[in-house]
């Protein structure tokens, strides 16, 4: 009894003739998967380095910002400790307190975009997914943009603002200790520049977020098709 190939109709005179001849004319194609599964574990670690490397470009476009418009390239981080700590401005745990508290807030943040890019990634037709630092950056620009609209502008007008009048009533101007009247002014001054930068700040820390997590995905954290099923594995 000859056995006949349902693709190309050709007889053989064995089943095994017919599977060889399958295998070699008629090979089977998966289907690649899209997006890219990926490994979690591995995924969510890049984007917390992400979120601290994003924290370090964030804390660099401040510190510019904070010599340019007030002298003091630490006073935002130096607000940013005495909102959170309430400790003396001009002391040197406020200022290492409120740095320590910025990068704690990058890495989680940066982990907490991750988790929500992994949650959505097979959703919108994979628009929202991560697989490449390219792409990444961009994902990572929009984060920056939602995490600015969401966490950063309250952050800054309910806490930063009142510290920042704390600090720089704190630092010598000129060799003086400003008035109430002349930190107003320099206020009105500074404000919208200053929060410029801390709209500005938050791309930068979304764009290398996002080119972190983009080079993990295509590269470190890529999980290979043959792994897909396994645990902690992310269509």
């Amino acid at each position: 009894m000859s056995e006949t190939c349902s693709s190309c109709g050709a007889a053989f005179e064995s089943k095994q003739q017919l599977m060889d001849h399958s295998a070699k004319a008629h090979p089977m194609r998966t289907k690649p998967l899209w997006p890219p599964a990926v490994n979690r574990g591995s995924y969510l670690r890049w984007a917390a380095l992400g979120g601290f490397l994003g924290g370090i470009g964030m804390a660099v476009v401040m510190m510019i910002a904070g010599q340019a418009l007030v002298g003091s390239g630490i006073a935002v981080v130096s607000a940013l400790g005495v909102a959170v700590f309430g400790g003396a401005p001009t002391a040197m745990a406020t200022t290492v307190g409120g740095l320590v508290i910025h990068f704690i807030a990058a890495i989680l943040i940066g982990v907490v975009i991750a988790a929500i890019t992994l949650a959505v990634r097979n959703r919108f037709g994979g628009r929202l997914a991560i697989t490449n630092a390219k792409n990444g950056t961009g994902i990572g620009l929009l984060a920056g943009f939602l995490v600015w609209l969401v966490w950063g502008l309250p952050l800054m007008l309910v806490l930063m603002i009142p510290a920042m009048e704390t600090v720089m009533m704190a630092m010598p101007v000129n060799g003086m200790v400003p008035t109430q009247a002349d930190l107003m002014a320099m206020l009105q001054n500074v404000m919208l520049p200053l929060m410029a930068a801390w709209f500005f700040s938050h791309f930068v820390f979304g764009g290398i977020w996002g080119a972190t997590t983009g080079y993990a995905a295509g590269h470190r954290a890529a999980a290979p098709a043959a792994k897909v099923a396994g645990a902690g594995v992310s269509r």
